[in-house]
């Protein structure tokens, strides 16, 4: 039973939600083949333990603008490389990432910041519209 005053339940908690919003968001935008959300792991675009110092807080690091959802061995590949090397290998594996990632020279804070009113915007008016 998950105790939801323990934090180790909450961030379990919190990524069955991240990885179930992100399901949302890729089955509503994307042709290919239904995924399954057991099998899909989340993937930070700015590493939660980059290499260097990216000069953003750990709440930026976890917005829901920063991650994406792809399977294990995507996620091996894509690794804690730099931003440019994330979006060539996305490419390369041709699976549907979003245009805001695929068009961004930079993964900056008013990237995530964007992205993260961007996917709120399309849940709202696509994937749960009333």
């Amino acid at each position: 039973m998950i105790d939801p005053f323990d934090a180790g339940s909450i961030k379990l908690l919190e990524k069955s939600l991240v990885r179930y919003v992100l399901t949302k968001l890729y089955q509503a935008n994307s042709t290919g083949l239904a995924i399954d959300p057991e099998q899909m792991t989340i993937e930070h675009l700015v590493p939660e333990n980059p290499a260097k110092n990216t000069g953003l807080s750990p709440e930026q690091v976890a917005s829901i603008g920063n991650l994406i959802l792809v399977c294990q061995p995507l996620n091996n590949k894509l690794a804690n490389k730099p931003f440019p090397e994330k979006v060539q290998v996305l490419k390369d594996a041709n699976v549907w990432v979003d245009p805001v990632i695929l068009q961004a020279k930079d993964w900056t804070v008013a990237e995530i910041q964007n992205r993260a009113r961007l996917l709120a915007r399309n849940a709202y008016k696509t994937v749960w519209s009333l």
